[in-house]
């Protein structure tokens, strides 16, 4: 009969440096939840347009258009471009990870996330806010297939591994109720 080889303490095997990896590796969970979610809950302040403000006295500065108005299939299809970049990114983030390595695939991802965030907040017009959401899409496909293999190829330990997998679902989670 095989003795058992002793089991080193989850404690013990959890590096400052990897709780720190971690962390930063489960943000991307938290945004493939948030994108997942975010739209549910913001349409009507997105699609409802207020009367136009006054002309500013000063110079123009950047800020986001007060509204989007769409039709409902309009809105439909900003909504369903997540899904579509999501697929892609899925499938070409995968192979990516395999060509250029995880965390390089993994910067990609914060990459589009923060393009994303960026053309969202911009975006003066329905085609533009589709391109916004299928970079989210690419962002969160290309996540979820690299980001547990990256968290399960860094884990100092086997014990590790599974928690840590595990974690990056509940903050995906917590993304869609934050």
């Amino acid at each position: 009969m095989l003795a058992a080889r002793p089991r080193r303490a989850l404690s013990m095997s959890l590096t400052p440096h990897y709780l720190l990896l971690l962390s930063t590796l489960l943000l991307s969970a938290l945004q493939v939840g948030w994108h997942t979610a975010i739209l549910n809950t913001t349409s009507a302040s997105i699609r409802t347009c207020p009367p136009p403000p006054p002309p500013p006295a000063l110079l123009h500065v950047i800020s986001a258009p007060p509204c989007i108005p769409t039709s409902d299939a309009t809105w439909a299809a900003i909504v369903s471009a997540f899904c579509v970049g999501g697929g892609f990114g899925a499938f070409y983030g995968a192979q990516l990870a395999d060509s250029a390595g995880r965390l390089p695939t993994v910067h990609a991802t914060n990459i589009a996330f923060t393009l994303s965030g960026i053309l969202s907040f911009l975006a003066p017009s329905a085609p533009i806010m589709i391109l916004a959401r299928i970079l989210a899409g690419l962002g969160a496909g290309a996540s979820t297939a690299v980001t547990p293999l990256f968290i399960r190829e860094t884990a100092p330990s086997a014990a590790v591994a599974g928690p840590a997998g595990v974690a990056f679902q509940i903050v995906i989670n917590l993304g869609i109720v934050a």
